[in-house]
């Protein structure tokens, strides 16, 4: 196969909002362009770093009588997505402090362990879209909250992504895009 520019993808969100949230049992998307189900929720603007997916998996090797190493195998499989929400609302503070800890305009921070969601990325590029689905994720990771005056109020988190049915735990849906 030649290279082929037009494959070349830049990660911009939707212009409709980039990440989405909603309760465990929402109807996740089956493809890259169908509208979203209502349940899910924008959670405003993502700083400019963007979306991070990172895949860590561990492994044991196995090694024969004199110390070849014979095989190895996979110990663990983590996939997280990393990403700051920079706008402060009902949506993006549920997903840093936990639904039950924002009411009223007061926001708590606990130990209250955060509830698994369900998650989509709306990536838009010219005329092709990605949709990267996560069936089942939770906050597992928070970084720190900074007021200053050279920078938005960021919330950074991590989602640890855990598997559905069929053993997935992100699912990536193309549209426009030369993938087979």
């Amino acid at each position: 196969m030649a290279n082929d520019s037009g494959n070349v993808v830049v990660g911009k969100p939707a212009a409709t909002g980039g990440a989405y949230v909603g309760d465990i049992g929402t109807t996740l998307p089956t493809n890259a362009t169908s509208s979203l189900d209502a349940g899910f929720l924008a959670t405003g603007y993502v700083g400019e770093d963007g979306v991070v997916v990172s895949i860590a998996t561990d492994t044991t090797d196995i090694k024969a009588w004199g110390g070849d190493i014979v095989r190895r195998i996979q110990s663990s499989h983590v996939v997280t997505l990393k990403l700051t929400l920079i706008e402060t609302n009902d949506v993006s503070a549920e997903v840093y402090f936990g639904d039950d800890n924002v009411t009223g305009g007061t926001l708590k921070l606990n130990a209250t362990e955060l509830p698994r969601k369900e998650w989509v990325l709306a990536i838009l590029d010219d005329t092709r879209t990605l949709r990267v689905v996560v069936p089942e994720g939770q906050v597992t990771e928070r970084g720190d909250i900074t007021f200053g005056d050279t920078a938005a109020v960021g919330y950074e988190v991590t989602i640890t992504c855990y598997p559905d049915e069929n053993g997935d735990k992100v699912i990536i849906y193309t549209d426009g895009l030369d993938v087979s």
